[in-house]
């Protein structure tokens, strides 16, 4: 496989290379680590983003655990006031 020179020697580098870079992304918790993941990268390289994604995930699980949940929450409100006949139990 021809790889881009970025991805130098480092593992987790060529793992993202060869099975992330390039490749349309659909699923919002997973776009929402890219975005995280982003927002971290400014004046860092990406190499030491990707070297510290697993502390990432570990740090922000509590945070889309919650919004998991509170997104399941407004999805029942708005089914409810709709009258779907819906109920709690």
């Amino acid at each position: 496989m021809n790889r881009c020179e970025w991805t130098g020697t480092n593992s987790l580098m060529i793992e993202y290379h060869d099975k992330e870079w390039g490749k349309p992304v659909h699923d919002d918790i997973k776009l929402f680590e890219y975005l995280i993941l982003d927002a971290f990268q400014a004046g860092l390289s990406w190499q030491t983003i990707i070297n510290k994604r697993e502390n990432f995930r570990k740090a922000f699980d509590d945070i889309i655990q919650t919004s998991l949940i509170i997104n399941l929450f407004l999805k029942y409100i708005k089914l409810m006031k709709y009258n779907l006949n819906l109920s709690l139990i």
